[in-house]
């Protein structure tokens, strides 16, 4: 995934945004905005609702930062290097340089990602109880309330054995531990993911043709066609990998 728009480092890690981000974040704002924030605190201004769901959907973005930086210090710890961290379209994504060395590892590096999600879905969802509690503005307690929500969301999705969703990487590691096969643990993984994105695609068709949601069968659907496309890419790098490792085999491309 392209950068078109440089952050900054963290940790000598370059974070970036994709331009395909941009209308997903003028969409969830104008939700936040115009639906849900009237719907869970009603009696504020047009004014007050877009400030906070552009403040909360700035910290949405940052919590999937978190999520992203997660798997990337741990991919380090392992060895892996780290190119850098592009938030884009679907979410973001951590560019590792190469395999994890091992199933263990596999297994460290995906589970950080969805443990750091319900961390930060328990601690605003604690704030929020907080807020309430002590009277804060209801408007603050609804946005700090869905961003509980939508990290717990993002956690239990990234959670389905799918690959390469962090689930579907699980789903790999455990296999590869257990048959000490990484090729045939990505294969089945990989296959998984596929059949998982094609049932996404076949929700989101049904949802959108028969009017239960027109604008969530669309997005069910494009992520159905993302998990499918980069799972079967992703088991023929691991092949294209394998094969230049062998004795006698292609030399790594540069």
């Amino acid at each position: 995934m392209n950068e078109s728009l440089h952050l900054g480092r963290i940790g000598d890690i370059r974070i970036g945004l994709n331009w395909s981000l941009f209308p997903i974040f003028f969409l969830i704002a104008w939700s936040l905005a115009e639906v849900l924030l009237p719907a869970a605190a009603p009696g504020f201004t047009g004014g007050g609702y877009w400030f906070f769901a552009l403040l909360t959907a700035v910290a949405f973005y940052v919590s999937l930062l978190a999520h992203e930086l997660s798997h990337a210090f741990v991919a380090r710890r392992h060895g892996v290097a780290v190119k850098g961290i592009v938030l884009w379209l679907f979410g973001g994504v951590a560019q590792l340089e190469g395999d994890t060395p091992d199933a263990r590892a596999e297994l460290h590096v995906a589970a950080a990602g969805p443990a750091t999600s319900l961390g930060i879905a328990a601690i605003t969802a604690v704030v929020a109880w907080f807020l309430d509690l002590i009277g804060v503005s209801a408007l603050m307690v609804a946005s700090v309330s869905w961003l509980a929500g939508i990290n717990a969301l993002l956690a239990a999705f990234n959670l389905l054995p799918a690959f390469p969703l962090d689930g579907g990487r699980i789903l790999r590691a455990v296999l590869w531990r257990r048959w000490s096969d990484r090729l045939r643990a990505t294969a089945v993984a990989t296959k998984v993911g596929q059949v998982a994105g094609y049932g996404l695609i076949a929700v989101g068709t049904v949802e959108f043709l028969t009017g239960g949601g027109a604008l969530g069968g669309i997005w069910l659907a494009l992520i159905g066609w993302f998990i499918t496309v980069t799972a079967r890419r992703q088991n023929e790098l691991v092949n294209e990998r394998a094969r230049a490792e062998r004795p006698g085999g292609p030399a790594p491309q540069p």
